[in-house]
């Protein structure tokens, strides 16, 4: 079977990729939705009084924002 070949590889892989390895290539990933995270989060914060004003609205803020 094709995909148990394939998922059967990707294990393979990341069981033998050193740890630190896989952590430099996430870092610059994990930094960069760290940014995106706080400005989202300023963005949203400037609309605090509008979602106060409407309890419903801040249901959909993920929604809207993802």
């Amino acid at each position: 079977m094709i995909l148990g070949d394939t998922k059967d590889k990707i294990v393979d892989v990341m069981y033998s990729t050193n740890p630190l390895m896989v952590a430099y290539h996430r870092l610059p990933w994990l930094v960069f939705f760290l940014f995106v995270s706080l400005r989202s989060s300023g963005i949203v914060s400037g609309f605090e009084d509008t979602l106060e004003s409407g309890v419903a609205l801040a249901f959909f803020t993920p929604m809207v924002a993802g």
